[in-house]
């Protein structure tokens, strides 16, 4: 008769049994870590992740490897098999394709409204209207959601007349103002607005724009909020800012002020309210998309589109489908942004625009936000 030649070692999950060489038996129980295959062990936790992401995404083995940037080596197809086989990543797919299935049908939608926007040049230019009176402005685009660029109501503002450079550097000069610096070496330069700020005095800041080529590396935007978080709230006295649609006693805090060279841009996004964009200086160059046509636009972070109507074939596939609204606002003139509408701005010179949110109509909306953009990660290639 044989003898089983010892120590001998069992793995029974989550049991580990041990023989000694002195016949005693060592049983453990193993930890939950080490209850996953051995393949899965030997990998970083960011390429199972993001071999995970791709077998939730039902793509093939070597859709994944290609996003992933790793070798088709036996160790990553046995974790890719693992994967495919377990019963969650099975549940997850399900509802995966549950949901792409109804943004599928979202999508129809959009190109549907994109498609019939091209029929009509109504459609593609936002309707221009003089002297526009309160109550057709609920009526017809407050109420009915529609943009529409008003005119011939701001010329007795005496801030058509009086923000020149000279104006703006003999009384404010001294106010330390945060603007936008460096945006053109951060491509998410909105989204990281709050690391790019730079506080200089506005006269300082009116020299270098009014000196400037065209640029979009700096920029005093909405978020900078120096109306009233700083002396330039007194430039307040030089607007009329729409009375009989606007509500005085909310106006200080809701009011924002924007002035940057030619060539600055405000990416696609939407706003969570309604929004008044009125020109003082300069044009601004600007590109509408209804809130139908959200999913042509790869919304993947709240407000934010992944797609730039600038470049429409280097962002998400369904962007190519997606039709605008255009228009392009001068000095006296002033853009309704209805809520939910995409919208992205150029400068096509110096300017100078006030924007506010203080409608005298009621302005607040429940949104809810996407959080993370849903991309495949992507290592570095290597060999496991």
């Amino acid at each position: 008769m044989s003898t089983m030649p010892l120590p001998q070692q069992f793995t029974l999950p989550p049991i580990g049994v041990t023989v000694r060489e002195d016949g005693q038996i060592q049983v453990e129980w193993q930890p939950h870590a080490q209850s996953a295959g051995p393949a899965v062990l030997r990998l970083p936790a960011a390429v199972q992740e993001a071999l995970a992401a791709g077998v939730l995404a039902g793509a093939d083995d070597a859709t994944v490897l290609a996003q992933v940037g790793v070798a088709a080596s036996p160790q990553v197809l046995a974790v890719l098999a693992e994967y495919r086989a377990h019963p969650l990543a099975r549940l997850a797919r399900e509802q995966r394709r549950a949901a792409d299935e109804k943004l599928l049908k979202l999508q129809s939608h959009a190109r549907i409204d994109a498609q019939l926007a091209r029929l009509h040049p109504a459609r593609q230019q936002v309707e221009r209207v003089a002297g526009l009176e309160a109550e057709r402005f609920h009526r017809d685009f407050y109420a009915a959601n529609r943009p529409v660029v008003m005119t011939g109501q701001m010329q007795h503002w005496p801030a058509m007349s009086r923000w020149t450079p000279d104006y703006l550097k003999a009384r404010f000069g001294e106010v330390p103002v945060q603007v936008q610096m460096g945006r053109e070496s951060d491509p998410d330069f909105e989204v990281n607005m709050h690391l790019l700020r730079h506080t200089m005095p506005f006269g300082d800041y009116v020299q270098k724009v009014e000196t400037s080529p065209p640029s979009n590396d700096f920029y005093m935007v909405a978020s900078n909020h120096v109306l009233h978080e700083t002396g330039l709230g007194a430039l307040m006295e030089d607007v009329d800012f729409f009375p009989k649609l606007m509500s005085p006693e909310r106006l200080p805090g809701s009011t924002f002020f924007w002035y940057g060279p030619a060539g600055t841009v405000t990416p696609l996004h939407h706003d969570p309210s309604n929004i008044i964009l009125a020109q003082l200086r300069g044009r601004k160059h600007v590109r509408m998309y209804p809130p139908v046509q959200t999913p042509l636009l790869d919304n993947c972070l709240g407000v934010y589109s992944g797609a730039d109507p600038e470049n429409p074939t280097a962002g998400p596939p369904e962007f190519v489908h997606a039709t605008a609204m255009e228009t392009t606002l001068g000095p006296g003139e002033a853009l309704f942004i209805p809520v939910g509408w995409w919208h992205h701005v150029r400068s096509l010179d110096v300017a100078i625009s006030v924007s506010s949110t203080a409608f005298r109509a009621d302005n607040f909306f429940e949104w809810n936000m996407p959080n993370h953009p849903a991309r495949p990660r992507r290592t570095t290639a290597a060999r496991y």
